[in-house]
């Protein structure tokens, strides 16, 4: 099943649910990007083994360069030291996102996640 969400990057770290699936997923793609904005986008990967990875744009840190991460897998990097990343695990009905944040990043963040039982 796949739906969408939205965060707002200027919120402190915390946890935040994502239900309405229906099932719980044993594996997810998850897209993400900040609205209106370049150099600001992820893909994350997660799996029933709890193991995820992500690759995310990480042109505002280092022109043209992207970021793969074996932890978060949701990713987005402002300019050094400004980032919001996002660690995802399978719940009863969708997917939990531990949100971390370092900095002042802000704005809306799209997220659009496919998953599958």
């Amino acid at each position: 099943k796949a739906f969408s969400a939205n965060y707002n990057l200027a919120s402190a770290a915390g946890t935040v649910d994502y239900t309405g699936v229906g099932f719980q997923p044993t594996a997810c793609v998850i897209y993400t990007c900040r609205e209106g904005a370049a150099g600001l986008s992820s893909i994350g990967f997660l799996d029933s083994s709890g193991g995820g990875y992500g690759i995310a744009d990480y042109h505002n840190v280092v022109a043209n360069g992207h970021a793969a991460n074996g932890v978060n897998e949701i990713g987005f990097y402002g300019t050094s030291g400004n980032h919001v990343l996002g660690n995802t695990t399978f719940i009863s009905d969708g997917v939990r996102v531990v949100w971390t944040k370092n900095g002042s990043l802000s704005g809306t963040a799209g997220l659009i996640f496919l998953c599958l039982k």
